[in-house]
């Protein structure tokens, strides 16, 4: 979805450029009045050029200046957690990384605004589990932000045209871009453009470029009102945050694979040492369904772990979006006191809603460990047997898929509140 609005973006910026560059030529082959129109649209392009050369790129580092600020103004928000989980006061004095044994560790105060600094500060931030006050500042600073690649004409379509998935925040910046070229040159084309077409009447060449240009003029309004910059930083945050718990996740998941695929091998080495020598049927179908067994449980518990990372994901997820949803009512002056009992409505309601299906899957297990229990296994054959426990197994493996599919969907739906 993002790459298909980016092309659009971008073709409509593009063609606004093109049709911007006719319309200008048209000015001077006109001569008379129209060169004043043309030294003032020029004039336009000159700011359009300083914005997206100079001040644009400069704008990011602000991202910063607003989170320093906010230490300074609201210090009770920023009560963080350092390494071993003690909830620590963030200002400026403290160290960028609490893990950090450098004998003079940088301080948020020490970083400089330049890329690698405001990497820093970010990380910082995301150290101190404090990642939503940043994503609050960038939001607030995203509208304004804006890249050189960004306000390039044709060279930010060699850069982003080929992208399977665009960056949200470079989506924003184009649609910043395309924003400060339409009220720095698209407004004053449109009203020479009307003037024109008043004077001499209609034509292609005029009336062309005030239609390319009217409709970068809705994309720009748009972009304005439904401040679709900050949505698109909203995005960027949330996606480096789940990347960030995803990394830190990934360790556990694979120790947690690493012992569940020992333990597999020693339980299947266990039970081809205990059936050594037994070559009957009977021995050769209870070897075949003690590995079977072995395996299954393995299973299940490589999808409980791979699960339990997904669960973490989802609630830290959920956590960020509340905090930052808070956050933006406070600032929008939407403060409500916050009883126990609001804290914990969401959370005891989320447990209600999970409990029933966290029933029947127990319940559906209890039920195929009572089937199991109940098959007369002397009065089988091996064959027999076989048939039987996999019937078994099968049905509670199906009912679980069932059950399982709906727990994931109230989960699901929670994690959108």
């Amino acid at each position: 979805m993002i790459r298909l609005v980016t092309l659009l973006v971008l073709m409509i910026s593009d063609m606004d450029v093109v049709f911007s560059t006719l319309f200008q030529y048209n000015l001077w082959m006109m001569g008379g009045f129209c060169h004043f129109f043309l030294g003032v649209t020029q004039v336009g392009n000159a700011s359009y050029a300083l914005g997206v050369f100079v001040y644009g790129p400069r704008q990011k580092y602000k991202t910063m200046d607003i989170v320093k600020e906010m230490m300074v103004q609201n210090r009770s928000e920023f009560i963080g957690k350092d390494q071993h989980g003690r909830e620590v006061q963030v200002d400026m004095t403290s160290v960028v990384d609490p893990r950090s044994r450098a004998p003079r560790p940088k301080t948020f105060a020490d970083l400089e605004n330049t890329s690698e600094g405001k990497n820093e500060f970010e990380c910082g931030m995301a150290a101190y589990e404090l990642l939503h006050m940043w994503t609050a500042a960038l939001r607030k600073n995203a509208r304004n932000c804006c890249e050189r690649k960004h306000g390039v004409p044709f060279y930010r379509v060699a850069k982003f045209g080929y992208m399977s998935e665009p960056t949200p925040m470079d989506l924003g910046g184009i649609l910043n871009a395309n924003a400060l070229y339409t009220f720095a040159t698209g407004i004053l084309q449109m009203t020479f453009g009307a003037f024109i077409f008043h004077q001499n009447g209609p034509s292609i060449n005029t009336v062309l470029p005030l239609m390319v240009s009217l409709v970068s003029l809705v994309l720009s309004f748009l972009n304005v009102l439904l401040n679709f910059s900050a949505i698109l930083a909203e995005l960027e945050s949330e996606r480096r945050m789940s990347e960030t718990i995803l990394h830190a996740a990934e360790g556990d998941r694979a120790k947690g694979h690493a012992e569940i695929k020992t333990t597999l091998d020693d339980d299947v080495n266990a039970v081809k040492a205990k059936y050594i020598g037994r070559q009957d049927s009977c021995s050769i179908a209870a070897k075949e369904q003690d590995i079977e067994t072995a395996r299954d449980r393995f299973q299940i518990e490589m999808l409980n772990v791979d699960r339990n990372n997904i669960e973490v994901l989802e609630i830290q997820l959920t956590n960020h979006r509340h905090r930052l949803a808070r956050i933006k009512d406070v600032q929008a002056g939407r403060v409500q006191p916050i009883t126990a009992t609001n804290r914990t409505s969401h959370v005891e309601e989320f447990h209600k809603a999970t409990a029933v299906w966290e029933e029947q899957l127990r319940s559906n297990r209890e039920w195929g460990q009572n089937q199991i229990k109940g098959i007369d296994a002397n009065g089988l054959s091996a064959a027999e047997l076989k048939a039987a426990t996999e019937a078994i197994t099968k049905e509670v493996r199906e009912k679980e898929a069932v059950f399982q599919a709906h727990l994931d969907q109230v989960k699901a739906d929670f994690s959108k509140h």
